[in-house]
C-alpha cells in the first residue's frame, strides 16, 4: 500500500506531464491525452471465466505473452483460413509473414454482403482470429466455425466456450477490435 507521500509523489508527476501535454499511462509516460484515450483499452464485459475488452485496430494487444502491434500485425501470423457462409465452409492454408515460436492463429471470416455489382469491388469482411499453442486442424476449424455468431458474425461475445479463447474480432471498417481472453 503507497504512503501518503508516495501518493502526493505520484499525483505531483502526473500533474507535471499533464502539463506537458502527456499522461502517465501504466506507470509510463507515453502519448498526449487524446492518443492515449484513442489505445486505452476499455472493458466491454466480464463474462466470469473470461473477459470481453475493446482495442483500437492499431493498438498493440499481448496474446500468450506475445505483444502485436495491431489487427494488421495479427493477420500477418495467420497460418490457415475458413471462409464461412451460408454455401459451407472452405479451408485455406496460408503461409504466415510473420512466425512467432508457440503461437498458432486461425482466421475464420464471413465477406461482406453482395447485393449488386456495385458491390463486387468490396473487399471488406467480418473476422474473427483464434489463437491456439497447439496448430489447428480442419476439423477443429470446423467445430470453431459452427460457434454461434452474432451481430456481423462476431464470435466475440457472453455465450463464447472457454475452450476457443483467446480470440479477437474486428469489423471490417471498424476502427475497434473485440479481444476475449481469461480473465485474469
Amino acid at each position: 500500500m503507497p504512503t501518503k507521500a508516495q501518493k502526493r509523489e505520484h499525483r505531483r508527476r502526473y500533474e507535471e506531464q499533464k502539463a506537458r501535454g502527456g499522461v502517465m499511462f501504466r506507470g509510463k509516460m507515453t502519448l498526449p491525452e487524446e492518443l492515449a484515450e484513442i489505445f486505452r483499452p476499455r472493458l466491454v464485459q466480464d463474462c466470469g471465466a473470461y473477459t470481453i475488452w475493446k482495442y483500437d485496430v492499431e493498438a498493440p494487444i499481448t496474446v500468450f505473452g506475445h505483444t502485436f502491434n495491431g489487427m494488421k500485425d495479427v493477420m500477418r501470423c495467420v497460418q490457415l483460413s475458413a471462409v464461412c457462409g451460408f454455401g459451407g465452409m472452405s479451408v485455406v492454408p496460408e503461409v504466415p509473414e510473420l512466425a512467432v515460436p508457440g503461437i498458432y492463429c486461425a482466421r475464420i471470416f464471413q465477406p461482406y454482403p453482395k447485393f449488386d455489382v456495385y458491390d463486387l469491388g468490396d473487399s471488406r469482411d467480418y473476422v474473427n482470429v483464434f489463437f491456439s499453442r497447439t496448430p489447428f486442424t480442419s476439423d477443429r476449424l470446423a467445430e470453431l466455425c459452427g460457434l454461434v455468431s452474432g451481430y456481423n458474425f462476431c464470435m466475440v461475445h457472453d455465450r463464447l466456450p472457454a475452450d476457443a479463447l483467446p480470440v479477437l474480432y474486428r469489423d471490417g471498417d471498424s476502427l475497434d477490435m473485440l479481444y476475449a481472453s481469461v480473465s485474469d
